[in-house]
C-alpha cells in the first residue's frame, strides 16, 4: 500500500503545485488530522422495500473526519464475525455505486468501501494477507485509496450491513494526505443489537371515592390490595391466565411488558363497595400500548356502601346519613314482618 500511497501523495503534491497553492513541508512528529467514528445508520423505507431482507437487518458507518487543510487518502478494515453475517447484493463491486441508488435503493446499504462523498474507491487488496480484497459472509478485509483531493469534512470511508446478531472486532487504519505513511489506528467491537422494544407499561391507582362524583379529591385517599387486570377477552371477569396486579400501600399499580396494542383494564370490585370510575358504562379503561411507553394515570374510583345500597356519605350529608339510620329504627318498630313483606320495601327510606 506505501507505493500507492506514496504515488497518490505526488499526485495530489503536483495538482496543488499547478493551482499555484504553497504547501510547506510537514514534519514527521506532527499530529495528525484525522480521526475516526463509528455510526449507526437507519436504514431507509425504500430501501426496505426494494429488499425485504434489509428490515431485519442494521446499518454501521465507519466514518472519516479530516480537518483543514488535508486530504483523506487511504485505508485498510478487516472485520471478521464470529457470528452473524454481512449483506450484499450481489451487484458486483465493493465500493459503493451511487448510480444505482435511485432506480435500485437498496443497494445504498450494501457492504462496501467509500472515498468521501460516496465516491468511488481504488481497490487495493487486502489488509492483511496478499490478494484480493475479501468481501465474504463474515468477512471483509480490503485495503483501498482515494484519487479525489476531496479536502475537510466527515465522511463515509466503509459501509458495513450485517445481521442484527453479528459480532466480531473490527481493525483497521486510515492515512492522510499530510502524512501519507504514518497509519491512524483505529478498532471496534462490534456486538449484536439489542432486541427491538415491542411492550410498554400500564400504571394508575384506585382511590376511594367518597363524594362519589368520580373525580379524586385532595382529601381522598388512595386504597392498597384492590386486584387490577387485563381483561384480555373482554368479558368483564378475572379468568385465569389474564394478567393481574394489586395496588400497592401508595395505592398505585404498574402493568410492566405490556404487549404493545389495545388492552382492557378492570378492577375486581369487593363487597360492600360500588364503582364510580372511570365514569363510563362498563367502568373500564381501553388503553393503547405504545412499545416503549408509559399509559400514565388510569384512575379507578370506588365508594363505600352501607345498609341496603345506601353509599357513604361525608360532610354536608352526615345528618342525612343520621337521619335514615333512624328512619331504619321507625320502620322496623312500625312494621310487622312476616312471609309476604317486601324486605326492599322495609329498607326503603
Amino acid at each position: 500500500m506505501f507505493s500507492w500511497l506514496s504515488r497518490r501523495k505526488n499526485t495530489v503534491t503536483k495538482v496543488n503545485a499547478r493551482r499555484a497553492v504553497t504547501i510547506e513541508p510537514m514534519e514527521s512528529r506532527q499530529m495528525m488530522s484525522i480521526s475516526v467514528k463509528f455510526v449507526n445508520v437507519d436504514i431507509s423505507a425504500a430501501a426496505k422495500a426494494a429488499d425485504a431482507t434489509l428490515s431485519s437487518l442494521r446499518t454501521v458507518d465507519v466514518q472519516a473526519t479530516v480537518t483543514s487543510g488535508d486530504d483523506f487518502l487511504a485505508g485498510d478494515l478487516l472485520l471478521r464475525l464470529t457470528t452473524g453475517s454481512f449483506y450484499n447484493t450481489g451487484l458486483g463491486g465493493n465500493g459503493p455505486k451511487q448510480n444505482l441508488w435511485s432506480t435500485f435503493p437498496h443497494v445504498q446499504f450494501d457492504t462496501f468501501v467509500s472515498g468521501p462523498n460516496f465516491g468511488e474507491p481504488t481497490i487495493l487488496g487486502r489488509k492483511e494477507g496478499s490478494g484480493a480484497a475479501v468481501f465474504s459472509p463474515s468477512e471483509v478485509n480490503v485495503a483501498w485509496g482515494d484519487l479525489a483531493n476531496t479536502g475537510a469534512g466527515t465522511f463515509t470511508i466503509a459501509r458495513l450491513t450485517m445481521t442484527a446478531n453479528a459480532t466480531g472486532t473490527i481493525t483497521g487504519n486510515v492515512f492522510a494526505n499530510s502524512a501519507a505513511g504514518t497509519a491512524k489506528a483505529f478498532s471496534a467491537v462490534i456486538k449484536a443489537a439489542p432486541a427491538p422494544v415491542t411492550t410498554g407499561s400500564i400504571t394508575g391507582y384506585v382511590f376511594n371515592d367518597l363524594n362519589g362524583n368520580a373525580g379524586k379529591g385532595d382529601t381522598e385517599p388512595k386504597l392498597s390490595g384492590w386486584q387490577v387486570y387485563i381483561d384480555a377477552n373482554n368479558n368483564g371477569r378475572l379468568n385465569t391466565g389474564e394478567t393481574s396486579v394489586k395496588t400497592r400501600s401508595s395505592g398505585n399499580f404498574t402493568f410492566s411488558d405490556v404487549p404493545a396494542g389495545n388492552h382492557r383494564v378492570r378492577i375486581t370490585l369487593k363487597d360492600g363497595w360500588r364503582r364510580t370510575a372511570p365514569n363510563n358504562s362498563s367502568f373500564s379503561h381501553n388503553v393503547t400500548v405504545t412499545a416503549g411507553a408509559t399509559a400514565e394515570n388510569k384512575k379507578f374510583g370506588v365508594q363505600a356502601v352501607v345498609g341496603s345500597g345506601k353509599v357513604q356519605s361525608t360532610g354536608t350529608d352526615a345528618p342525612r346519613l343520621s337521619q335514615t339510620a333512624s328512619a331504619w329504627r321507625n320502620t322496623f318498630d312500625n312494621t310487622k314482618i312476616d312471609d309476604n313483606t317486601n324486605i326492599d320495601d322495609v329498607l326503603s327510606v
